[in-house]
């Protein structure tokens, strides 16, 4: 889960009567959305932007990769090869996470404000703010 300053924290919930804590790591910014992937926990991480962090070994996740978006990512949104990340005022930022270590801007500012996102199918649903619902 993202835990604002604390980071990214990891509870197993296979039991969901008795969560046990399995590990953390703290992200430089305030994490403020994620969302895992196969072994990739990629957060919404304020104004320090995308954290990618391995998470194989729940109990000693690593920093994979990063990428600093202009504004505060506040949201997240992960298909195959791409992060959308809902980045406040900058709008939604796309980017190529095919490569973790290295991730790579494929295009911004697709709406004008963005706080949180979800895709579907060929649909870009972007909450934005007083401007309301965007499909894109």
């Amino acid at each position: 889960m993202a835990d604002n300053y604390y980071g990214l924290q990891i509870i197993d919930i296979s039991n969901p009567e008795s969560p046990v804590f399995k590990g953390s790591y703290h992200t430089p910014g305030y994490a403020s959305g994620v969302y895992v992937s196969g072994n990739y926990a990629y957060v919404a991480n304020s104004s320090f932007g995308l954290q990618i962090i391995d998470i194989s070994i729940s109990e000693s996740p690593v920093l994979k990769g990063s990428y600093n978006t202009p504004g505060y990512a506040q949201g997240i949104y992960i298909d195959e090869n791409y992060a959308y990340v809902a980045d406040g005022d900058y709008g939604l930022q796309i980017i190529d996470i095919s490569n973790p270590e290295y991730p790579l801007l494929m295009t911004n500012n697709i709406s004008d404000v963005a706080y949180g996102i979800y895709v579907n199918n060929d649909s870009i649903y972007v909450a934005s703010g007083v401007n309301g619902l965007r499909i894109l």
